[in-house]
């Protein structure tokens, strides 16, 4: 069995001291993840890499990052590869994403909170997006019980290419403890709009992380890394018991319902107690103890907060995608405000305090509304909800 791995030609970014311990790290951005149905050794490479970009493709479309190509054709084996909607929990979180030959660890910039940990073992595939999508990155990992997803970042200013290759690096170390002989890893045909090797220069790569001995098809070499930090051990957090951001279907409702790697080179490791797609809930107020002194703040200040109107004049004053409102709701016994927007053509209408008196979104705690508010608004980031997104673009005035 030949190499088939070969570094880069300028080197890797990082050492491989660096790595092989505290690892690299990089502030990138999670975006969410799409379910995978199959192993990825029932693929050939081609579908591999198919399936990871169309996840990010997938994940993209559905936070109106990208433009939907409606004329695009899709394999039937990529579809029945992936899940048909996107899971969106923390999207939009900016988070620490530490690479090692041991794990790759996605760590809340905010809260300090690790919202995903996947050991080397249990990855098996990372890719660059298309060229539409070349800011973005995907790794097909899985997690203990098991269950198998694509995990999409945003890496801005030309990150992309470097956690690639970091990830790369990554593989062909642990392949390398694992087998204590020399470089085996792999890395897989071009990605994105990219130099071929003709031209000169290395090209994007695919990674993949699989049982020594199955060999992908030949390709060529990768390219190159980024800088390092410490993040806290992997603990399980209890799930949480109820949702925020609720979306309503109907405001006269009286009751609102509560939510409450494939690189197998060795061991199946015992399942611990976390979610599907290994996605770490945070502690549910209550049980921190956490509540807002004073959720509702200095609304009545704000000009996007229109005071006690109905669910149909606060509908009739959103014109545009990105326009949204905060409400106080008439139907509520407790004082309760309503988030109104319009997203993709359709009126969204979200509770913004919880049944404990939290604001708060999945990934987050804010001191109030405004604060929650101005924070997705200045940052442009998403607002969640089951698996809908809502941009705050417009602020929509009130008129006295």
């Amino acid at each position: 069995m030949s190499a088939f791995n070969v570094k880069p030609s300028n080197g890797w970014i990082h050492s491989d001291k660096l790595i092989a311990k505290q690892g690299a790290t990089y502030a990138v951005r999670y975006v969410g993840c799409m379910e995978i149905k199959v192993s990825m050794k029932q693929l050939d490479f081609k579908t591999r890499s198919s399936v990871a970009k169309e996840c990010i493709n997938r994940v993209c479309e559905t936070l109106r990052l990208k433009t939907a190509d409606k004329k695009k054709k899709v394999d039937k084996k990529v579809l029945r590869a992936i899940a048909e909607t996107p899971n969106l929990m923390y999207a939009g979180t900016n988070v620490n994403l530490n690479i090692s030959s041991i794990s790759l660890t996605l760590t809340s910039l905010d809260t300090n909170q690790i919202i995903a940990s996947h050991e080397m073992p249990r990855i098996s595939f990372a890719s660059g997006g298309d060229a539409d999508t070349l800011d973005f990155v995907g790794y097909i990992a899985k997690d203990e019980n098991e269950l198998r997803a694509c995990y999409v970042l945003e890496c801005g200013g030309g990150l992309a290419k470097d956690v690639i290759a970091t990830i790369g690096q990554a593989f062909e170390l642990r392949f390398q403890q694992f087998t204590n002989k020399s470089p085996m890893m792999c890395d897989l045909g071009t990605t994105l709009g990219s130099i071929s090797p003709a031209m000169g220069g290395d090209v994007d790569k695919d990674y993949y992380n699989d049982l020594p001995g199955k060999v992908p098809p030949d390709v060529e070499p990768p390219p190159v890394p980024p800088l390092p930090t410490v993040v806290l051990p992997f603990t399980t957090l209890p799930p949480v018991q109820s949702p925020n951001l609720i979306d309503l279907s109907s405001e006269l409702s009286s009751e609102v319902s509560h939510e409450a790697a494939q690189h197998e080179y060795v061991n199946d490791i015992v399942a611990r107690d976390r979610d599907v797609f290994d996605m770490k809930p945070f502690t549910h107020p209550s049980a921190t103890g956490f509540s807002n002194k004073d959720p509702i703040g200095n609304i009545e200040g704000e000009i996007w907060f229109h005071g006690q109107i109905s669910r149909a004049e606060a509908e009739n004053l959103l014109q545009k995608d990105g326009d949204f409102l905060v409400r106080e709701s008439a139907n509520t016994v407790e004082r309760q405000f309503v988030l109104s927007g319009i997203q993709d053509g359709n009126k969204k209408h979200l509770l913004l305090i919880d049944p404990e008196g939290v604001v708060r979104t999945k990934d987050k705690v804010f001191t109030n509304i405004s604060h929650l508010i101005e924070y997705h608004y200045e940052n442009a980031l998403p607002i969640i909800s089951a698996e809908s997104a809502l941009v705050l673009r417009n602020k929509v005035a009130r008129t006295s």
